[in-house]
Formats: C-alpha cells, sequence, structure tokens
C-alpha cells in the first residue's frame, strides 16, 4: 500500500464559500501538499436571470430559484482570478490545475418531500445548465492548459458529444442511480472510447456552445419528458425484490413484460392470450387507454418507456379468432346472465363469463355496441372495425346481444329466465359550465361529440369559430372533431391552469393543439353575447386537493369570436 494512494484532489466548498478561502485551501493542497488540484464551481456562476432562462425554455417552471443563493455565492470575475492564481500556483511547483463542473443547484424547497428550506438539483435538468457554463468558460479561458473535468447530468446520450467537445474526464451518477443504472456502465465506456480519438487535448468552445444550443430543444432536458415515476407504493420483498412498475400501475394487473417478450418474438399467439388473461379488449385498449404503464416503465429514466399500448396493439392486429385457443377459466354455474351495456364494462364482463361457460345477454339502447369508444370518441381516434374485432371474439364465445332496447325493470329481466344481471350502464351526466348571456350554441362535449359521431361534422356546418373548455382528452377530441368542420375557421383552446397541469394524455395534447387554434392557458369562458364570448384571465394560487395550484380569477378579461362553446370540464 503506497504511502500516497492518490496524486490529486478535487475540491468542492459548499455554496457562498468565499472566493479568497478557495484559494488559501488550493494553495495549501497544491504548495504544501503536492497534490493535483482541481477547483469544482457552482452553477450560480452563470448569474441567476440566465438560469432561470434556462430552466422556463426547458418547462422546469416548479424549480423555484432564489436570488440571494446566486448573489452570496462565487461570482465570475472572481472566479476566472482564482483560476489564474491557482494556475499560476500549480506550474510553480510542477503540478497539474483544473476546473471541474458543476455543483448542484440550490433551489427552494417547495414540496415536502425534503426537510429544511432548500434542496439541491442535479441529473438531466442540471445538464444544460452546466454545459452552459462550461461553454463561457472556455470562451474567457482560452488559454486554459487542459481540459474541464465535468459533471453534471452526464449519461449515455451526451457522455461521448462532451468527450468530443474536449471535456473530460467525466463523473457519472445520473444514469447510474436509476434502475439497473451499472448496465449503462458499458454502453457509456464504448461510446467514450468511440469518441475519445476525436477529443481536442482541451475544452472547445465552439463544440460546447453547440452543445448548449441543442440542449435548449432537446426534449431529454425537459421537464416533461417523464410523464410518471418507476416508484410503486407497495414494499418490496429482501430478497427477490425485483418488480415490473408497469404491472402494479395497471389497473387490471396485465402482465406487461411477458407479452410484450413474446410479441418481440413474433409470438403473437402467446402475446395475445397473455393479454386476453387480464384483459378481453385487446383492440379499444390498444388505441385509447390511457396507459398508465408507460408512465412507469422501468425505461422511462433511459431513452423513454417501452411503447406498450402499440405492442398490444400489434398482437390485437394480428389475431385468428378460429386459431386461438382461449386462456383456462374456472367454470360458474350454470345460469343465464343479463349485461346491461354494451360499453367496455359489458363487453369485458360478458366475455369472461361467455369464457366460464354462462349463458349471456347483452342489453344496450344504443343501436350496436362500443359504448363511449362507439358512439362518441371520434373515428378519427379510433376505427370501428378495431372496436368490432372485440366484439366478434365475444360473440364467438357465445354471448348474444340486443340494441336499441331500454331496460327500465330487472323484474321483467327475472321473468325471463335471467339469474344474474350486471349493470354497465356508465356516467354520462355531464357538468355544465356557468356561462352569463346568451347568443352563443352551447353543448356538452359528450354531446357534441355524440353528434359528430353519427351525423358527422357537416351536422356542424355553419358554425365557424369554437372555443373548447377543459384539459382533458374529451376536451382534445372536441377540439379535433370541431377542426374538422367545413368552414371552420378558429378552435380554441380554454384551459383555467397552465398546460403543464392539464391532465390530458401529451399525445392527445399535441394532436389538439396541432390541428386547432391554440391553447388559452389561465383562461376561464364567463359571459357570451352574440358572436362572441368574454373569458376571464386566471392565476394561480396554492395547491388544492389534487395537488396542482387553484385558479384564482384576476381583473382583465378578452374577447373571442364565438358561435359554438363546448363545454369538457368533467
Amino acid at each position: 500500500m503506497p504511502v500516497r494512494p492518490v496524486h490529486s484532489i478535487t475540491l468542492s466548498t459548499m455554496h457562498g464559500c468565499p472566493p479568497e478561502e478557495i484559494v488559501k485551501i488550493g494553495r495549501y493542497l497544491l504548495e504544501e501538499k503536492g497534490f493535483d488540484t482541481y477547483i469544482k464551481l457552482n452553477p450560480t456562476l452563470l448569474g441567476f436571470d440566465s438560469v432561470r432562462s434556462i430552466l422556463d425554455t426547458l418547462g422546469w417552471e416548479r424549480i423555484v430559484l432564489k436570488r440571494e443563493s446566486f448573489e452570496h455565492d462565487l461570482q465570475m470575475d472572481a472566479a476566472l482570478g482564482l483560476i489564474k492564481e491557482l494556475g499560476e500556483a500549480a506550474h510553480a511547483r510542477g503540478r497539474r490545475f483544473g476546473i471541474k463542473m458543476s455543483n448542484t443547484l440550490a433551489n427552494a424547497n417547495v414540496d415536502s418531500r425534503l426537510p429544511g428550506a432548500d434542496r439541491y438539483m442535479s441529473g438531466r435538468a442540471l445538464f444544460p445548465i452546466t454545459v452552459r457554463l462550461a461553454s463561457l468558460l472556455a470562451k474567457a479561458l482560452p488559454d486554459f492548459g487542459s481540459r474541464f473535468s465535468y459533471c453534471g447530468g452526464v449519461g449515455a446520450l451526451n457522455a461521448k458529444d462532451l468527450i468530443k467537445a474536449g471535456v473530460g474526464p467525466l463523473t457519472i451518477a445520473t444514469d447510474i442511480l436509476k434502475p439497473g443504472g451499472y448496465l449503462r456502465m458499458a454502453q457509456i465506456a464504448k461510446d467514450v472510447a468511440d469518441a475519445l480519438p476525436f477529443a481536442p487535448d482541451r475544452a472547445d468552445a465552439e463544440a460546447l456552445e453547440t452543445l448548449a444550443e441543442s440542449a435548449l430543444s432537446r426534449p431529454e432536458y425537459r421537464e416533461d419528458w417523464k410523464g410518471g415515476t418507476v416508484s410503486i407504493p407497495k414494499k418490496l420483498p429482501i430478497f427477490d425484490c425485483f418488480a415490473a412498475p408497469c404491472i402494479d400501475a395497471c389497473p387490471v394487473g396485465q402482465k406487461v413484460p411477458a407479452y410484450v417478450k413474446a410479441e418481440g418474438k413474433s409470438l403473437h399467439d402467446q402475446a395475445l392470450a397473455t393479454i386476453l388473461a387480464d384483459n378481453p379488449l385487446a383492440h379499444i385498449t390498444g388505441v385509447l387507454c390511457d396507459h398508465v404503464c408507460q408512465e412507469h416503465c422501468s425505461r422511462l429514466d433511459y431513452e423513454g418507456s417501452v411503447k406498450i399500448r402499440d405492442v398490444k396493439h400489434a398482437a390485437a392486429r394480428s389475431d385468428r379468432l378460429e386459431a386461438k385457443p382461449l386462456p383456462p377459466v374456472a367454470s360458474l354455474p350454470k345460469g343465464k346472465t343479463a349485461v346491461i351495456g354494451a360499453g367496455p364494462a359489458g363487453l369485458a364482463c360478458a366475455y369472461y363469463l361467455a369464457q366460464a361457460g354462462q349463458e349471456v345477454l347483452v342489453f344496450d339502447g344504443a343501436q350496436g355496441p362500443g359504448g363511449v369508444p362507439a358512439n362518441v370518441i371520434p373515428s378519427f381516434r379510433i376505427e370501428r372495425k378495431e372496436i368490432e374485432s372485440d366484439v366478434e371474439r365475444i360473440r364467438n364465445l357465445g354471448a348474444g346481444f340486443e340494441f336499441g332496447v331500454k331496460i327500465d325493470s330487472l323484474e321483467k329481466l327475472k321473468a325471463q329466465g335471467f339469474t344474474s344481471f350486471f349493470l354497465g350502464i356508465g356516467a354520462s351526466s355531464a357538468k355544465e359550465a356557468p356561462l352569463a348571456g346568451e347568443g352563443v350554441r352551447r353543448l356538452n362535449a359528450l354531446e357534441f361529440l355524440a353528434k359528430f359521431a353519427v351525423e358527422g361534422p357537416y351536422a356542424f356546418q355553419g358554425h365557424r369559430h369554437v372555443i373548447v373548455m377543459g384539459g382533458g382528452n374529451t376536451a382534445c377530441d372536441a377540439v379535433r372533431a370541431a377542426a374538422r368542420i367545413p368552414g371552420m375557421e378558429t378552435v380554441h383552446l380554454s384551459y383555467r391552469r397552465r398546460k403543464q397541469e392539464m391532465p390530458a394524455d401529451k399525445e392527445e395534447l399535441a394532436n389538439a393543439l396541432k390541428e386547432g387554434s391554440g391553447l388559452l392557458e389561465l383562461s376561464l369562458p364567463e359571459a357570451l353575447e352574440p358572436g362572441k364570448a368574454r373569458l376571464r384571465r386566471m392565476s394561480l394560487g396554492p395547491k388544492d386537493s389534487s395537488g396542482r395550484r387553484s385558479p384564482l380569477p384576476l381583473d382583465e378579461t378578452f374577447d373571442l369570436p364565438c358561435d359554438l362553446i363546448i363545454s369538457a370540464v368533467g
């Protein structure tokens, strides 16, 4: 064991450490102890306004900064001065001096998960800040004699780019701390090894500037890139503690890893049989499921979650009804069941009962099966043949269907020999928005979409300006449907909170914004008069029971042209 096991030290001082103290410690390490010395710098060197701008550009508004944290920390002029002084001291002693960036970013502790007034940010949100700092220092120190040591969001997606920009060695924690993170080390090592022949011997200011600019537009650094978390509420055992969070997140506990693996090997029958064991509506959910499993996918922290819903859809579309072995189901005592409602709940019930040998008859007041997916959700979201494929599988099990029938008495059904009943009648009552005034046609979203599904866009021909109120998937469907009305000029989506608080699926919102006329954040329609609507501007107050900040009205209003207003508020 050597007396001196290391030859270098990286000094990381506390936030707010005076520059003269950093110089004293650095000189001691260089001159008294003879160590090669690196000084680790803080991201606050960029300044409050620059850091705030980067965070806002990438959607990290929930990161609350304190200006005083920046003002009390090391400033750029003092940093350049101590770098010069310590560089000269190192040269005089024949030692090496370098800088490393960056430490974590201090921010206000606005959540209740950690104690104290402050917390410290690292990971992917830190990368755009730290690489911007590196680019500025490379410009300010053109004669600096070595590469910058680097940490701050380093991972498989950027390690090779940093090496090619003359940055290194790299310290990696972001990927390692994720589930299965150590398995990424081989991938990162290979990428870095491939990049080393192209690495300059000092920081390349131009390459770092390019990296800093690209980070502002790359999706993996945006706050909304991750739509969920891999954590699950249940406790894990001490041994064999591996768990698939996608299974726990799924309301019916779909065996996601099993069917994804089978479909990946083109074992379509096996994949579909695995799906059908828990979910008889593989086509419908392969298109419309809210896929919370993907928000809890173990790969969420890497390139993104597995496209679980798409895999399910692919397995469903490979279905050969006559060849499909059905998963075994325990038989039930013989009986006759009336299923009232042919929506997803009624169809699922009919499937499992018929599979178990029960005589099943499904009643619905509509003229066909499918419920909301068939009668409300537009055909551009789900083709009707997808719904019929799931229904056909249920018919093949022996279930019967009667449509255009209104059931108003269970006693009448009992008289017909039915011994058990399932009510899957839905919850279609709409919440009306309180709007003053007249002169503008009002519809709730379910009413609008149902009419659109049956009669098509020409049923609303003549309307030119539509406002949709709401922030969920139904509101997004209404926007997309309204945009298809012949002669439509504007379709605005009004939401009383901000975009990041909207409950709609990201892809559904993106489609609505692409096809509509735009999102009116922090707005609430409150009054109507012929040809226009008045909207109240809103602000956000404290968090409510949903965990989101409460919308509060402001004194300011504005008017928009409007001849049809659609409410999708609950």
